[in-house]
């Protein structure tokens, strides 16, 4: 396994506003592109935060959203870390059923979003009963 190296890690606590979501965007895509992440990669990883950060916020019941970004050394995938404290959804379910837009109607656009930008993603409980989710670009 290689190693990787973290350069974002920031805390949320909920409510927090579409001020300090947004705030979370600008601070893991500077921080992104400081580390040498791919511009195009950058914005990806940055708008999947945004969107997933967003819904955590605005349906979940989570006291907090911690965001975290790792850089790999090697050829392994960019990978972004969200936990919580809410009892979660299917993430991968979700965007697997979400459809694309076609202009009727844009609920789940976003979750179409996060499947068209990642690479991979899964969801899992911690052992403190966090839902952790791994996305990788």
């Amino acid at each position: 396994m290689a190693m990787t190296t973290l350069f974002f890690d920031e805390v949320l606590r909920t409510p927090a506003g579409p001020d300090a979501v947004r705030n979370i965007r600008v601070h893991l895509l500077e921080r992104a592109l400081g580390a040498g992440v791919d511009e195009s990669e950058a914005w990806k990883m940055a708008a999947v935060a945004d969107e997933l950060v967003s819904n955590m916020e605005e349906h979940g019941n989570a006291k907090w959203v911690r965001v975290q970004a790792e850089l790999p050394q090697g050829k392994d995938p960019l990978r972004l870390r969200l936990k919580d404290n809410s009892s979660g959804f299917n993430l991968v379910l979700a965007t697997a059923e979400a459809n694309p837009p076609t202009g009727d109607n844009d609920r789940g656009l976003g979750m179409w979003l996060i499947r068209q930008a990642t690479r991979s993603l899964r969801q899992q409980r911690t052992a403190k009963g966090e839902t952790e989710t791994i996305l990788e670009f």
